[in-house]
């Protein structure tokens, strides 16, 4: 079986931690199926926010798979509403010649808009069967636009199936008028090889990181929807009211870093108490979250973020907001749970669980049970299924 999976979320030679959970997933699946990927590079002639950095090539292979890098065009704001077309009409001729010499049996999207539903159109034009994965923020932020809903709903009622990564998610859609029949609850995996408990002095020391007080750690984008601003305040009530004089690492990118650089002298929290580390090769992940004792996550609405799984499967345990699939992957002696939206309650939470004595290997066995080969098994019978039902 063929597959040609589109995401815009893919790592490639420049952004290595961009959609950085796709990478192991398509290493899975590719033992069980042939895939290519197709992750696109939005582009507007004048850069934004969003903009990717130059020299990312055309073509790579990343785990032994290919992966194209084609533009794709986009409209901000107001424009909107034509970006499936755009994302359509710019992959297009590409997919054209990648069926000519791959012969694809399915397309698979992940994310929705404006990739599923410029795909979609792709789909019904060649005849080729489509299913969709549903990541987290693709659902929850975008059906709240009705002109957005409308575009979502529309692609998915031609999709031969859906993928959800959270049961939470699966509820979203099937409020929203999806076909439960069609949506399918598939957890991420984790990878616990790459992410395993190792010792907290000498993570620090690599990292050199004082070994005199707690560590919390943070790993994402720095955008609105992670909560990071209220991360801040938060960890601003634990030092200043709470007196906990605790350091705070920041690692990711994103175009809020400057005014949450900002935020942090505004609320004393300078003089080392934060560490902005950037973007960082994803192998030295571990070794951060080792060095940590909780790692922090303060999201307004998520699927089921897999930094929390690699955190535990480091042995260490979480504090994050209580959205979207986070409780189903929460179960106790492994993380807390806080209100979003609302500093003052993680801070205490966040003072619970530094306070907390925490059994490093039962968290480690919680971690174990999510696989990336068990993700492949499952997605792979769907896919068998569909193909079945197409012919």
């Amino acid at each position: 079986m063929r597959i040609l999976f589109i995401s815009n979320l893919f790592p490639n030679e420049k952004e290595l931690r961009l959609g950085i959970f796709n990478r192991p997933r398509i290493k899975h699946w590719s033992q069980y199926m042939e895939v290519q990927v197709i992750a696109p590079l939005s582009w507007f002639p004048i850069p934004g926010k969003y903009a990717h950095p130059k020299g990312i090539p055309a073509e790579e292979v990343i785990d032994g798979v290919k992966v194209y890098h084609p533009r794709s065009y986009y409209l901000p704001k107001v424009g909107r509403t034509l970006n499936p077309l755009l994302f359509a009409a710019s992959i297009f001729p590409l997919i054209r010649r990648i069926h000519s010499r791959f012969n694809f049996d399915q397309i698979h999207v992940d994310w929705l808009y404006p990739d599923a539903c410029g795909v979609s159109m792709i789909a019904r034009l060649m005849n080729v069967p489509l299913t969709v994965s549903v990541a987290g923020s693709d659902a929850n932020i975008y059906l709240n636009y009705w002109i957005r809903r409308w575009q979502i709903l529309r692609a998915l009622e031609g999709a031969r199936a859906v993928i959800t990564r959270s049961a939470a998610l699966k509820h979203r859609l099937e409020e929203a008028g999806v076909n439960s029949k069609k949506v399918h609850v598939i957890y991420n995996g984790v990878d616990c090889e790459q992410f395993q408990p190792l010792a907290q002095d000498v993570c620090r020391q690599q990292l050199k990181i004082p070994n005199d007080g707690p560590v919390l750690l943070y790993v994402g984008n720095l955008v609105p929807v992670k909560g990071v601003a209220d991360l801040l305040s938060a960890f601003g009530k634990l030092r200043h009211e709470l007196g906990i004089r605790a350091t705070l690492i920041m690692v990711g990118d994103g175009y809020l870093r400057k005014k949450l650089e900002e935020q942090a002298c505004q609320l004393n929290l300078e003089d080392g108490a934060i560490r902005w580390t950037g973007n960082i090769p994803p192998k030295e992940i571990g070794t951060y979250m080792s060095a940590a004792n909780v790692v922090c996550l303060a999201s307004h609405a998520e699927g089921v973020p897999n930094v929390l799984l690699e955190a535990n499967a480091c042995g260490r345990p979480f504090v994050a907001t209580n959205v979207g699939g986070i409780p189903e992957i929460t179960v106790p002696g492994t993380g807390l749970l806080a209100p979003a939206q609302d500093p003052a309650a993680f801070a205490g939470t966040l003072k619970t669980a530094l306070e907390t004595c925490w059994d490093s290997q039962a968290i480690r066995r919680h971690a174990l049970q999510f696989s990336w080969k068990e993700n492949a098994n499952q997605v792979t019978e769907i896919f068998r299924l569909v193909q079945i039902n197409a012919n």
